[in-house]
C-alpha cells in the first residue's frame, strides 16, 4: 500500500516535471524569439542612426553656407547703406552750397533728389529684412 502511494505521488512529479518542462520549453522558445526581434530593431535602429548623422552633417554644412550667404547679405546691406548715406550727406553739403550762392534751380534739384532718396530708401528697407526672415526660415528648415 505504500509503495502504491509513492507511485501514485511520483507518478504526480514526473507529470508535474514534464509539464514544467513543457512550460520551461515554450518559455525558452518565446525568449528566442524576442531575442531575435531585438536584434532586428537593434540592425534598423543602427540604420535610422547613420541615416540620422549623415543627415545632421547635411544640415549643418547648408546651415554653415546660408549663414555664410547671410553674412555676405549683411555686408552688401552694410556697404549700400554706408553708399546711400555717403550719397545723402554730399547732397545735403550741395544744397547748402546752393542756397547760399543762390543757385535756386539746383538747390530746388537737390532737396527733391534728396527727398525722392529718403523715400525709396524707407521702402526698400522692408525688401532686406524679408530676405533675411526668408534665409532663417530655410536655415530653420522651414518651408516658405
Amino acid at each position: 500500500d505504500r509503495w502504491e502511494s509513492e507511485d501514485k505521488v511520483s507518478s504526480l512529479q514526473v507529470e508535474h516535471m514534464k509539464q514544467r518542462s513543457k512550460f520551461l520549453e515554450s518559455r525558452l522558445e518565446a525568449t528566442e524569439d524576442l531575442v531575435e526581434a531585438l536584434k532586428k530593431d537593434l540592425k534598423s535602429s543602427r540604420k535610422a542612426m547613420i541615416q540620422l548623422l549623415h543627415k545632421n552633417v547635411y544640415l549643418c554644412s547648408k546651415i554653415e553656407k546660408l549663414n555664410r550667404k547671410r553674412d555676405m547679405m549683411d555686408k552688401q546691406a552694410q556697404q549700400q547703406r554706408r553708399s546711400r548715406y555717403v550719397l545723402l550727406k554730399w547732397s545735403i553739403y550741395f544744397s547748402l552750397v546752393f542756397f547760399i550762392f543762390g543757385v535756386q534751380d539746383l538747390y530746388i534739384v537737390t532737396i527733391m533728389f534728396i527727398w525722392l532718396s529718403l523715400e525709396s530708401y524707407t521702402t526698400d528697407s522692408g525688401d532686406d529684412e524679408q530676405e533675411i526672415d526668408i534665409l532663417q526660415k530655410l536655415a530653420k528648415g522651414e518651408s516658405s
